[in-house]
């Protein structure tokens, strides 16, 4: 009897100690620091650097003019961003284990995080409509209106444990400025945007989860943490993050019947821009149909669908245009902040789950080729980091996807093509066709 008792007891502890302390999944803000010499931090600090030593909230009580034409972000580091971040890294890194050797060179692999690679495409990025922008957004990038060659690889991903299917385009350009890439370290002429599926409802442009802590309680799922699940606090973490994974599988199934020169596609998050945070769009200017596609599980794998049919589409000559379009967030477009909830330059910067009401603004328009020129080429990689300052991704999802990318790229290249990380930079084939 005194057994029982004594296990009880325990157990009673146990569950009321992880009950009482703060959930790691929950963001405390007034734990944070701002991250990096951004205007609004730099401007503060110098004119209230006593103050701001004695009071470590102080980013959290400053304003910004509400009649500004755009929000100037400030992203903010949790005191045990480190550790949150070694630990989702290590729970992303489990996919390298079901990678195949050399697998990389079979035009029919899915890969378990990247999906399936459809072809490799050439074409240019014609930026056109720099001024649409805010000057102070002019940056980068965005600093003036020009052509850029690109090449393009669409690739379509099929998550099996929801099964949720979705489509992304990665774009690297030849930039005329010498950027620092991700893979060597060293400057290269390389500028890459990666862009996702998104939903049918054009205006949606938020992400499931809103931060890094969001995505690490997918880390608790698969395989379960026992002491995160018995977590009361995580409970309805837990079931808001898999209401907004299956409400975004539900507009995602709804987009399967189109190809992928026909979806729409959006940044995972918010980018700097100058001064300005912006999410990236690009819009198509033409239909790609799509039949055949099977969830139900009686087809393998139905990533193939899009892959004879995007085949298909070259085979048939076809071009593709995108509009590029960016949404700049201001004071008007952000919701007004709740309890718990940083400033609205702080929100725009870290929060990917929110939705900005402001309007698309063509910049510019990306044209491809009908020409595959994956041989020998499939072995690229990419890296929404390998841009200029002026416009990298920003908040902790960002940071997060950083660490992955430095982590788990090499080994996935290794394995997948033999190849050393970073041995193609400065190599991309950048040319147009002639058609």
């Amino acid at each position: 009897m005194l057994p029982l008792v004594l296990t009880a007891v325990g157990l009673s502890v146990v569950y009321f100690w992880l009950n009482i302390k703060r959930s790691y999944f929950i963001r405390d803000f007034t734990k944070s620091r701002p991250a990096g010499d951004t205007p609004l931090h730099l401007r503060v600090r110098q004119s209230s650097e006593e103050v701001s030593s004695r009071d470590p909230t102080w980013h959290l009580k400053q304003t910004q003019p509400q009649e500004a034409e755009f929000l100037e972000p400030v992203e903010c580091l949790d005191e045990d961003e480190e550790e949150l971040m070694d630990w989702a890294v290590a729970q992303g890194m489990r996919k390298s284990k079901k990678l195949k050797p050399d697998a990389g060179w079979d035009p029919k692999y899915h890969e378990p995080m990247w999906g399936h690679t459809t072809c490799l495409m050439a074409g240019e990025l014609v930026l056109d409509n720099i001024e649409t922008l805010p000057e102070r957004m002019r940056a980068g990038l965005f600093e003036k209106n020009r052509t850029l060659k690109a090449v393009v690889r669409p690739n379509v991903h099929l998550d099996p444990d929801l099964p949720l299917l979705s489509a992304r385009i990665s774009i690297k350009l030849q930039f005329p400025t010498s950027v620092v890439n991700e893979y060597t370290g060293q400057d290269a002429d390389e500028v890459d945007i990666m862009l996702a599926e998104m939903p049918v409802d054009e205006n949606d442009t938020k992400f499931f989860a809103r931060d890094a802590r969001e995505l690490a309680i997918l880390g608790i799922l698969d395989p379960p943490v026992f002491s995160s699940l018995m977590m009361a606090r995580n409970w309805s973490l837990m079931a808001k993050l898999i209401s907004k994974v299956l409400k975004f599988k539900a507009d995602s199934d709804k987009g399967v019947d189109t190809g992928v020169m026909g979806k729409r596609y959006c940044s995972y998050g918010p980018l700097r821009c100058g001064a300005g945070a912006v999410k990236y769009r690009l819009s198509p200017k033409q239909e790609h149909p799509l039949s055949g596609v099977d969830l139900s599980g009686k087809q393998e794998d139905p990533t193939q669908s899009y892959l004879k049919n995007m085949q298909d589409w070259l085979q048939q000559g076809r071009m593709a245009e995108f509009d590029l379009e960016l949404q700049v967030a201001t004071d008007k477009s952000i919701s007004e902040p709740k309890a718990g909830d940083p400033p609205k330059h702080i929100m725009c910067a870290e929060y990917c789950d929110l939705q900005w009401d402001a309007p698309w603004l063509r910049v510019g328009s990306l044209k491809l080729d009908p020409e595959d020129i994956s041989d020998g080429w499939c072995a690229l990689q990419f890296s929404p980091f390998n841009a200029p300052v002026e416009n990298q991704p920003i908040g902790q999802t960002a940071r997060l996807r950083r660490r992955m990318y430095k982590k788990y790229g090499p080994e996935r290249r290794e394995i997948l093509n033999g190849r050393k990380s970073g041995d193609m930079v400065g190599s991309c084939p950048f040319f147009r066709a002639q058609v």
